[in-house]
């Protein structure tokens, strides 16, 4: 016994009202999840995927910066909607599912 994290990821129709919508079947699963494990936190998000590239990897550095870098490059956020799977469990993400 102890602490575990699933995640799936894929691509399909969600967020139609329909029972074989991804969000429904997440839904669904989660509810059963929880009645036999504590689910901490549970987040259903659809948008764009976007790779975030940061520079060339190189020797260890031997100082600390200052302030951020090179090394806190990042892309812009693509669309996202982050909706709740409602569980009524409190999410550390910020999300109640």
């Amino acid at each position: 016994m102890g602490e575990w994290a699933i995640v799936i990821q894929g691509s399909g129709i969600h967020d139609n009202g329909r029972p074989d919508d991804a969000d429904a079947v997440c839904q669904r699963f989660v509810d059963e999840l929880a009645q036999s494990q504590h689910v901490v936190s549970a987040t259903f998000t659809v948008g764009a995927r976007r790779t975030v590239e940061g520079p060339a990897p190189g020797p260890p550095s031997r100082t600390r910066h200052p302030g951020p870098g090179p090394h806190a490059t990042r892309a812009r956020p693509g669309p996202q909607c982050q909706r709740p799977v409602a569980a009524g469990v409190p999410s550390t993400s910020g999300t109640n599912v």
